[in-house]
């Protein structure tokens, strides 16, 4: 009977294993779509505990809906702040936009790398 010991764990989805160089490659790129996911929620979280401590909302729900609409820059909703308090919305819709970016840019580079890794003949444009 055969045994099987296991090399490397954790993967998401992983696909196409290929040998290259005497190297086990393998694109898990739906693993960081997740963690990229969790970190606009995480960040959403903290900008909800802010208008909390703030003063500005009473239960956690209601601010993370609150931060949930500043953040992805669809506006305040049926939800308003104190005048005190307003201008924390535009840095909150600044940041998502940044973090929206930044999550665009980690996309596109582990499409190139995946890309490069399965198709490293193709010359660097």
């Amino acid at each position: 009977m055969r045994t099987f010991k296991v090399l490397i764990d954790g993967l998401a989805f992983a696909e196409e294993p290929r040998w290259l160089d005497g190297k086990l490659f393998f694109s898990d790129m739906h693993a960081h779509q997740v963690l990229a996911g969790t970190a606009h929620l995480v960040v959403v979280f903290i900008w909800a505990v802010v208008f909390v401590l703030c003063g500005q909302f009473g239960e956690i729900s209601v601010a993370f809906y609150s931060s949930a609409m500043l953040y992805t820059s669809l506006g305040t909703g049926d939800v308003a702040m104190s005048s005190s308090w307003k201008l924390l919305g535009p840095f909150e819709t600044a940041d998502g936009m940044l973090m929206f970016g930044l999550s665009t840019a980690i996309a596109i580079s582990v499409i190139q790398l995946i890309v490069r890794t399965r198709f490293h003949d193709l010359p660097n444009l």
